[in-house]
């Protein structure tokens, strides 16, 4: 209680300090275990070993690639594509198997080095290339425009973390399992054969809506913060009614000109004052109504509810849990992230979603942080009191190695605490390498623009499969898929990697859900344009349990412990950043500085760092321009004599 931050840069800074040593407080001091493991259950893994062979499949031989093009009980014939006789016809390959099985003419081949060239090629893969694939045990994005954008650039971590755009938003349709996008702007709209003219009408009215609703919250939510900053004498009357949020609606394409802007608000459109006005009184009301409903009371199709509320809204299961005000923000969130950056609302981080925890730690090791790596929390030391206040984190060791630093307040995941109840659901992941790229059903400007310039599209793309699907198995959640290539660095460029994501109770079979719907991607919209249908090489499932923290067995017993909400399946990051607001702002409560804004100090040091880096690059530059103007004249001199020596001869 009494030690000084001397002593504790003493204790953990001198190499010849005995590792016994540790720090303690005061002695009526109890301890509260942790869950310091991280409860990951594993399912199953299998790595592609053997394939069938059959007329049609693609073998290496030691002539060359080729294609079994006959095959009977005494031979097998291959077609050899690397090379052409004069006649211009491929050469064929026999080989005799006199009779015998599948599994020993597989053998006979394989002894005459002819073997599959999917095989091979994963082979190689495997070897050569191990150390270029990234696997997340928790894969998030980040929308275009939201809390997450807002912290990267406000705390300049942005200058640690690159990002691409997501190309596509798709739907597994159950008519034809077929993969077709999901409309993100006016155009998608008009050309996606998913929505009849009628269910395109309906989503576009519903959208400008949506989009005129987040507008106005936005702007009654901006006056409530500035009117709280203002003394009780100067406080400005807040203006919640129709005309005033009309007004502010109307004037969105004076104050912002973007890409997406037609979906929000097109120019010179009218507003529904009634509809409006109504809509807010329900979302601000106390008697919750659900999202569901709503999408009912607006008289949109089966089809359509299910696209907005999980392809938009991105909920993950039909209930009605989702509050109107709920799934209006979230349904808002997706919409103001388009027109952003690239076709859809959201960006991927380069080389993997552990950027996003690396990246804030690198910015925080320049201002003077530290992490300590390799040792885990195993105990809270507590107080006896009525007030149950942490004084310590006990970190891991044997017995008598333990440390325990001292502290004010600690931040806990969700789950750390073993007071917490037995979940009842868990989160199921499954993770792919595939061999050749999805097909994605594309509309005919997309397809002849593709023609046009004979590039493969990058496969950064979300999946949306809808709950109650044969494709996952009747689940009552549904599948989150995540398909990227090696644009993002987290696999070599002849592969691509595949995440799938969904909620199980407890009693449900884990093992058939994400299968079958990894069996059904793989065989959607037939075969892709070389002929080739996808092969999964290797795959990975496990799963983690999800704590519900409105649980009244969860509360929370310490003042001075917060515990970060579970955010469950979700795609995007940004609800992890509304929580670490939260939390920011119950420990600094009394504090002047914004979430996630740097301090002046933190401002000015930057400056010099960029002002001494600025001299530096002069300082170069100026040595380069000597350098160039010494040659330029010993040049000049040596021209000169030259001409000199010609005149005399």
């Amino acid at each position: 209680k009494n030690i000084n931050d001397t002593k504790i840069n003493e204790l953990w800074n001198n190499n010849n300090v005995d590792e016994r040593s540790t720090i303690t407080t005061e002695e009526d001091d109890t301890l509260v275990s942790l869950n310091s493991t991280f409860p990951l259950t594993l399912h199953s893994t299998h790595k592609l070993e053997s394939l069938p062979i059959e007329v049609g499949t693609h073998v290496d031989t030691p002539y060359g690639e080729g294609s079994i093009s006959e095959m009977n009980r005494n031979k097998i014939v291959i077609s050899l594509h690397k090379w052409k006789l004069a006649n211009g016809i491929s050469p064929k390959l026999y080989v005799g198997i006199n009779g015998s099985d599948n599994e020993n003419f597989i053998s006979l081949l394989a002894s005459k080095e002819i073997r599959p060239s999917l095989l091979v090629q994963s082979e190689k893969l495997f070897e050569q290339c191990s150390r270029s694939f990234a696997f997340d045990v928790t894969p998030s994005l980040i929308f275009g425009a939201g809390m997450a954008v807002q912290g990267f650039v406000l705390s300049n971590v942005s200058d640690y973390i690159e990002f691409q755009p997501m190309e596509a938003l798709l739907w597994l349709s159950s008519d034809n399992n077929n993969l077709e996008r999901v409309p993100c702007s006016k155009g998608d709209v008009f050309t996606t054969k998913l929505l009849s003219p009628l269910e395109k009408r309906q989503l576009m009215k519903f959208l400008q809506l949506v989009m005129d609703y987040a507008t106005a919250a936005e702007e009654e939510e901006s006056k409530k913060q500035q009117s709280q900053k203002k003394s009780n004498e100067e406080q400005a009357e807040e203006t919640t009614t129709a005309s005033s949020s009309e007004e502010v609606v109307k004037s969105i394409n004076e104050r912002h000109l973007n890409q997406g802007r037609s979906l929000s608000r097109p120019q010179n459109k009218t507003v529904s004052n009634q509809e409006l006005a109504s809509l807010l009184q329900k979302s601000a009301s106390s008697e919750k109504q659900s999202f569901s409903e709503f999408l009912i009371q607006h008289k949109l199709s089966p089809k359509l509810q299910s696209l907005v509320q999980h392809a938009l809204a991105l909920s993950p299961q039909n209930e009605e849990l989702i509050t109107l005000q709920g799934g209006l923000m979230r349904l808002s969130h997706h919409l103001k992230g388009l027109g952003q950056f690239g076709t859809t609302a959201f960006l991927v981080p380069l080389y993997g979603s552990g950027e996003f925890s690396q990246a804030f730690c690198r910015s925080a090791a320049v201002h003077g942080a530290t992490q300590l790596l390799r040792r885990k929390p195993v105990q809270l030391q507590t107080t006896k009191d009525k007030e149950g206040i942490v004084t310590g984190v006990v970190l891991a060791g044997s017995e008598d190695k333990r440390k325990t630093i001292p502290c004010k307040h600690v931040v806990l995941s969700s789950g750390a605490l073993q007071i917490q109840s037995k979940p009842k659901q868990r989160l199921l992941r499954r993770i792919s390498i595939l061999s050749h790229p999805l097909r994605v059903a594309e509309n005919n400007k997309n397809r002849k623009k593709k023609n046009d310039n004979h590039q493969q599209d990058p496969q950064r793309h979300i999946i949306i499969i809808p709950p109650n699907s044969p494709s996952c198995n009747n689940n009552t959640h549904a599948i989150h898929g995540l398909v990227l290539d090696h644009t993002v660095r987290v696999v070599p460029n002849n592969a691509i990697l595949l995440h799938l994501t969904t909620t199980i109770n407890n009693e449900i079979d884990e093992d058939l859900v994400l299968e079958k719907a990894a069996q059904t991607l793989l065989q959607v919209n037939k075969k892709d344009k070389d002929g080739v249908t996808p092969k999964e090489l290797y795959h990975v499932s496990f799963s983690y349990p999800l704590y519900n923290d409105n649980d009244k067995h969860n509360n929370n017993p310490f003042s001075n412990v917060y515990m970060c909400p579970s955010v469950g399946q979700t795609l995007a990051a940004d609800d992890s950043f509304v929580a670490a607001k939260s939390i920011f702002h119950q420990i600094c409560s009394d504090s002047e500085y914004t979430f996630l804004a740097l301090s002046e100090s933190m401002i000015q040091s930057i400056a010099e760092n960029q002002k001494l880096i600025s001299q530096d690059d002069d300082d170069e530059q100026m040595a380069l321009d000597q350098a160039a103007d010494k040659f330029l004249v010993e040049n000049d001199d040596e021209d000169n004599k030259l001409e000199n020596d010609d005149e005399d001869n």
